[in-house]
């Protein structure tokens, strides 16, 4: 019988997990969207291999950073600059290196936690995009990764 054999579990509120390192990415979807203040910004829900299957969700947030960052974005997933046709990013494939940091919230019951999370810091531009319209990348243009976790929140 399955009701007689119920044991509370206190772990049904998975959260978004993986190893160090670098991982495969995949957008599944974006959206416009604003942040709790009302900033403007894009929800991108993203696979990651080797995770636990839990969609990640990266925000690019307007502000100082924005161009930057959108940029990067646009580059590290191979689309057209200036596409914010989000049903056309569906599908496509990029690499991120993520990493632990414990980060401290406060619960819906008032109470302070902190939790170890796995943060996508940096998406790799493997080879700047190519591009028929809009700015093109000068010849040479240097492939380091950014680091995306700290341009944002700035």
């Amino acid at each position: 019988m399955f009701i007689q054999d119920f044991q509370y579990t206190p772990d049904y509120a998975i959260a978004f997990d993986c190893p160090d390192g670098e991982h495969g990415v995949k957008i599944l979807d974006a959206k416009e969207t604003t942040t709790k203040k009302g900033v403007p910004m894009i929800e991108v829900q993203l696979t990651v291999q080797d995770s636990n299957k839990v969609t990640y969700i990266e925000r690019l947030v307007a502000g100082d950073y924005f161009q930057r960052n959108m940029s990067r974005f646009f580059d590290a997933f191979k689309i057209v600059r200036g596409n914010f046709a989000f049903q056309s990013w569906r599908g496509k494939l990029g690499r991120g290196v993520f990493q632990h940091e414990k980060q401290t919230y406060i619960g819906n019951d008032g109470m302070e936690r902190t939790v170890n999370k796995a943060i996508m810091k940096e998406l790799i531009v493997e080879q700047p995009n190519a591009q028929t319209s809009g700015q093109q990348s000068p010849q040479g243009q240097s492939q380091t990764p950014v680091n995306t976790a700290q341009t944002q929140t700035q």
